[in-house]
């Protein structure tokens, strides 16, 4: 079934509070996952541990706890389900004791960073659900970052709260130029992510 972009926005939100599906549950976001260490392997040449790091839509915070383990110090997350949060904190308490975390939806959240306010921005599929009324978003997150911006997404899958999207397209066309691509089949062969995501990392700016 295809995504109804007529589902209202707070629909999708309601959702993220309470997915209905086994797999979206929140104690399956707990762990190390292959994706992490990707998405640390796009970011570590191009910034360093001082740097600020924002992740949107951090889940339970495994992502953001590898960057952690790794030295990153300065570190920001949006997330909007609270067990995920509350999972982040019992599970990676560090990590969450190091990170900025703001607590709400991505549309509201954002707004609250400053220009240019972090290095780098990092979306592991989390775009991937933003509701096309709210597009504004790919603005404010260029707005916000000031280097380097990482997009690991699920780009064509069109079903339910997925709403499919070429991120190359989104983020060049809002003056970003992509830097470093890891295709589809690559991506699905070295994580448990599926073939239908890639991972893009975007300079902001130049």
């Amino acid at each position: 079934m295809s995504s109804d972009t007529t589902l209202a926005r707070d629909v999708v939100h309601d959702y993220w509070l309470d997915p209905s599906d086994p797999w979206e549950q929140p104690s399956n976001y707990v762990g190390s996952f292959p994706r992490s260490e990707v998405l640390l392997e796009l970011l570590e040449p191009r910034t360093t541990p001082s740097d600020q790091v924002l992740e949107v839509g951090c889940g339970a915070g495994a992502n953001l706890a590898h960057l952690h383990d790794r030295g990153y110090r300065d570190l920001a997350a949006i997330e909007l389900n609270p067990e995920m949060l509350a999972l982040f904190e019992t599970t990676y308490e560090p990590t969450f004791r190091a990170t900025d975390v703001r607590r709400g939806s991505l549309e509201h959240e954002i707004w609250e960073f400053p220009s240019d306010g972090v290095d780098a921005t990092a979306a592991v599929t989390v775009l991937a659900h933003l509701h096309p009324t709210s597009e504004f978003v790919f603005d404010e997150l260029v707005r916000v970052t000031a280097d380097w911006l990482v997009t690991v997404e699920n780009e064509t899958t069109d079903d339910r709260v997925f709403f499919p999207r070429n991120y190359r397209d989104v983020f060049e066309s809002r003056g970003c130029r992509q830097v470093d691509v890891v295709d589809s089949e690559t991506l699905h062969e070295r994580t448990e992510l599926s073939d239908n995501c890639v991972a893009r990392v975007f300079a902001v700016g130049t």
